[in-house]
């Protein structure tokens, strides 16, 4: 479930290079013990396409950049499945990953796509214990989960019913001009806190999905302009749309295209 925190978890494992899980299926690189291990390090937020479910460990996304950097500098992912630009902040907000950010990181990478448009306002039903954020006076303000009390009942319940799911909730997924506000408001809220509280920049992978251009142009946005909105708001984005998949060979592109923008932080 996402934002489901789980207790951490014992490791021991070979000295050898490996990729461990752990508090909640985190994927972290370690270095090999034949060589120092680099003192900077750089995060990687998001969901199943950065934690890479579905691939083999050298072939995600974070481990692809590590590869790519030669391994001169730590690379740590920290991402989860079904997560969105909520997730992202309320884990800024709280601290959870404090103990292992450490002092001094490098870069806060979050892999963003149009999908997360819906996590961010909340219209999936499956993110209903997920944290929910709303705009009060221009400012984001957390209002507790997705979905509580008789809110959480009645959608549960609704949700049992055919008829439910195949007439009404479609309309219900349908994103507004202020559900865009929202999510840009949050991804700028993130980067600014990395800056104000951690010292690091957020680079901001971006990943077009043609199906919502269309639902994006009907709520007052373009893909552009939420993409100028960020840069403006001063978060670092790259557009990684050509490759959007989650296919091994495309991880190198991704990667390819994040290392540039590491390379001028």
């Amino acid at each position: 479930m996402p934002g489901a925190i789980m207790p951490k978890k014992k490791i021991r494992k070979p000295v050898a290079q490996f990729t461990a899980r752990i508090t909640r299926s985190i994927r972290i690189s370690y270095a090999r013990p034949t060589r120092p291990r680099p003192a900077q390090r750089s995060f990687f937020f998001g969901d199943s396409l950065t934690f890479g479910v579905g691939l083999n460990n050298p072939d995600t996304l974070p481990q692809v950049f590590a590869d790519l950097l030669e391994r001169k500098q730590r690379v740590l992912n920290l991402s989860f499945s079904g997560y969105g630009p909520q997730q992202f902040l309320v884990e800024l907000q709280t601290g959870r990953f404090d103990g292992v950010i450490g002092p001094q990181p490098r870069l806060f990478i979050f892999v963003t796509m149009d999908a997360h448009l819906e996590r961010a306002a909340c219209k999936p039903f499956w993110m209903r214990r997920g944290p929910r954020y709303t705009l009060e006076n221009g400012q984001i303000a957390l209002k507790g989960n997705c979905y509580e009390g008789w809110n959480l009942w009645a959608r549960e319940w609704l949700e049992n019913m055919a008829s439910y799911r195949l007439f009404i909730e479609p309309n219900l997924q349908k994103f507004t001009h202020e559900d865009i506000e929202l999510y840009i408001r949050i991804l700028l809220a993130s980067a600014k806190l990395a800056k104000e509280k951690y010292g690091v920049e957020t680079l901001i992978p971006y990943i077009h999905d043609p199906r919502y251009s269309n639902p994006i142009s009907k709520a007052g946005f373009s893909e552009d302009e939420i993409v100028q909105r960020l840069r403006e708001g001063g978060a670092m984005v790259v557009d990684v749309s050509h490759t959007k998949t989650d296919a091994p060979t495309n991880s190198a592109s991704k990667a390819t295209a994040i290392q540039r923008c590491w390379r001028t932080v």
